[in-house]
């Protein structure tokens, strides 16, 4: 009976001593979760504060004035999106002054974005593209500043346009899912222009084409960036091509701060209060008169 007695006896001084240890673990691990916690909220402050810096850049080095082009009409928009942007809009004139140029990008992040920025800025200083290059040479001139250095993932959607104001002509590259318009005012049709290559993305090699539009007067050209396609509701529906397609037909005629105007309000609309979680870009360009001034 005394054997049994100690036996119970040293089973419950080492159930307590079992016990105790367990909770020495579990105080130690609550003390290592709570100062991992404060090193994940530190990070994710960090985090945020970085994202907040590209944000403030991307808007400030995103151009909000275009020169005055004779015989065009330019409106855009950009906004910016307070989860996550890369898109890039510009309207440029080039040496030759019968030329002028169009650039929309769209990248899946900052990183990228700056990639693209630093490709535009490059392209700038050379010589052919300041003379009015077309626009597949253009296109690779920008790939092969940034493929080498892209990693995992990332991507970029580029619109990519060269006007010729004497021909009247649009000559464009379009890589990826930025959709662009041409409205011909004369059959009064509008047409989505043709996709001319996938994404700019590691591994990604050309050739690269570019296609051709010929331009009246009244004809207008819209381009907008992946984000108002992909924009959703509190559904979880997802606004669409059919949808951005319409917003443009039932407003084309109107002037084009109008429509730039109704193509985002109807977005709007639509996304009831939900955050974009991509940047917004419109650009919406109207061909005035087909009279050339040579003086």
């Amino acid at each position: 009976m005394t054997k049994e007695m100690d036996k119970l006896i040293e089973e419950n001084r080492q159930l307590k001593l079992d016990v105790h240890r367990y909770q020495q673990d579990v105080l130690r691990y609550q003390d290592e979760l709570q100062k991992a916690n404060v090193q994940l909220e530190g990070l994710i402050e960090r985090l945020n504060k970085d994202v907040r810096t590209m944000q403030r850049l991307q808007q400030v080095l995103v151009p909000t004035e275009f020169p005055n082009i004779s015989g065009f009409e330019f409106s855009t928009k950009f906004i910016p999106s307070p989860i996550s942007g890369g898109d890039y809009i510009d309207i440029f004139q080039h040496e030759n002054k019968f030329k002028f140029g169009v650039i929309m990008s769209s990248a899946s992040g900052y990183g990228m974005s700056a990639l693209m920025l630093s490709a535009f800025l490059n392209l700038t200083g050379q010589l052919e593209a300041r003379r009015g290059g077309q626009p597949d040479k253009m296109m690779k001139l920008i790939a092969d500043d940034v493929l080498e250095l892209v990693e995992n993932d990332d991507r970029s959607e580029v619109f990519y346009a060269l006007v010729d104001q004497r021909k009247f002509e649009l000559h464009y590259c379009l890589q990826g899912d930025i959709n662009a318009f041409h409205w011909d005012s004369e059959k009064r049709e509008l047409h989505l222009l043709n996709k001319t290559g996938e994404s700019l993305s590691a591994g990604q090699e050309g050739p690269y084409k570019k296609e051709k539009v010929a331009l009246n007067s009244k004809d207008r050209c819209i381009v907008c960036s992946p984000g108002l396609i992909e924009m959703k509701n509190i559904d979880d529906e997802t606004y669409g091509l059919q949808r951005l397609m319409r917003s443009i037909r039932d407003n084309v005629e109107k002037p084009v701060h109008e429509l730039r105007n109704e193509i985002i309000f109807q977005l709007e609309q639509f996304s009831q209060g939900v955050e974009t979680k991509s940047d917004l870009s419109v650009i919406v360009a109207e061909v005035k008169e087909k009279v050339l001034k040579l003086a």
